[in-house]
């Protein structure tokens, strides 16, 4: 999918498709549902570089989207309201937008009280960069809640940058606060270089 010339990553088209499969498990994980209650009602997410948003605009409104950007995601929200395509609990639910470092960021989290905060972290396409990674991890480790967990979706090698999908499972082991719980190869797409999803909680 493209939009205005600026491609919307696969990593960010696998994460919404995982949550599509597998939002039962997450749902009773994360926050186990009243019997009537929204899909994923109360539960706080935090989205980390996954470019025009789609998998945070996914557990918004639950429709299929086609216009994304940050402006796009503001202009269009109240458009989305009146017409009612957002779910029920979105009409309610804060919505933040941050620019700026993972470095950054976590202190932003950290001075806001949000420290610990985030029931689910989702990232895409952020780890390409090796020096990055603990800027990154650190972030993740800032947000998540105990019993949270951080989607982290990404292609096995970045040519010509360094970054990989094990690059960054040996940086979570030497964490320590954080550990791998699994690891998912992601099928099909138009990429050649083969993608995962790597789950991530607090030790």
């Amino acid at each position: 999918m493209k939009a205005g010339g600026f491609k919307v990553w696969e990593g960010a088209m696998d994460l919404t498709q995982y949550l599509l499969l597998h939002e039962p498990e997450l749902q009773q994980q994360l926050a186990p549902p009243k019997s009537d209650a929204v899909p994923f009602a109360g539960v706080n997410v935090l989205e980390l570089g996954c470019g025009h948003g789609l998998p945070g605009l996914f557990m918004l409104s639950r429709e299929v989207l086609t216009e994304l950007t940050g402006p796009n995601v503001l202009a269009n929200w109240d458009a989305w309201l009146l017409r009612g395509s957002v779910a029920p609990h979105a009409k309610t639910a804060p919505v933040r937008l941050f620019s700026g470092d993972w470095g950054s960021l976590a202190d932003l989290l950290r001075d806001g009280g949000r420290q610990g905060s985030y029931d689910l972290i989702l990232t895409a396409e952020t780890i390409y960069n090796l020096e990055s990674v603990p800027s990154l991890l650190n972030c993740i480790k800032t947000a998540l809640r105990t019993g949270g967990i951080a989607l982290v979706a990404a292609k096995v090698y970045y040519f010509g940058v360094g970054g990989s999908t094990q690059a960054f499972r040996k940086a979570v082991a030497a964490d320590g606060d954080l550990k791998m719980t699994q690891t998912l190869a992601v099928e099909g797409g138009q990429a050649s270089i083969q993608r995962e999803i790597m789950v991530v909680t607090r030790v």
